[in-house]
């Protein structure tokens, strides 16, 4: 076992709460290529503090990777909703790379403007 995993999981276990150590081991975990167990601690970190803007991000990241395209632009628009607004242009940029992902180049373009 990789040793960042073995920190957070220790982490976890003494401090289940900690929304922190849940979205690391996510990014470990996604890091390992175990997708599914790093959504799985991305949602738990986001159950303990909705508003986790990187454990959103992270998420719908994830989620586009793995061509999960609604479910990325769910979390995109969850994220366009707490990010700074300095940040608005970038994940309106991310939805775009969904619509023209799935074909909707119309819309792709819509959404950059």
């Amino acid at each position: 076992m990789e040793q960042p995993i073995v920190f957070y999981r220790n982490i976890i276990k003494y401090s289940p709460q900690s929304f922190q150590a849940h979205n690391n081991l996510g990014l470990q975990y996604e890091l390992k290529g175990l997708n599914e167990q790093a959504i799985e601690e991305y949602k738990m970190a986001l159950k303990i503090k909705p508003e986790l803007l990187e454990a959103h991000s992270n998420l719908a990241n994830l989620y586009f990777k793995l061509q999960r395209f609604a479910e990325a632009r769910n979390e995109y628009r969850s994220v366009e909703k707490i990010c700074p607004p300095e940040k608005t242009g970038e994940v309106e940029n991310n939805i775009a790379n969904i619509d023209e992902a799935e074909g909707l180049h119309e819309q792709a373009i819509k959404d950059i403007r």
